[in-house]
């Protein structure tokens, strides 16, 4: 994400439909950098095996911006090992 010195706000919209993107994730703001700037946000409570479609969203004074949908799939949980997909945050780096 690219904040051109402007004070920008960011989050990731959600959801296991392409075109209905209704869940957010929660606004962080603050960027102002100049050049591309990696950001991420965590989810947690994501069904197994499902595909989730996602977008960044960007807003500044300026215009809010949407980046390209791209997707994930989930994995199965393993119950007994002690890290699995269904007991943390999944992190879905920038586009």
């Amino acid at each position: 994400m690219t904040a051109n010195t402007a004070a920008t706000q960011y989050w990731f919209a959600y959801r296991t439909s392409q075109t209905a993107l209704t869940s957010t994730t929660t606004r962080t703001g603050g960027l102002t950098e100049a050049a591309a700037t990696p950001v991420n946000a965590p989810l947690t409570g994501l069904r197994t095996r499902i595909t989730y479609y996602f977008q960044l969203v960007a807003s500044n004074a300026a215009a809010t911006i949407s980046g390209t949908v791209l997707s994930f799939t989930t994995q199965n949980c393993l119950p007994g090992l002690p890290f699995t997909p269904c007991d943390k945050g999944v992190r879905i780096p920038a586009p």
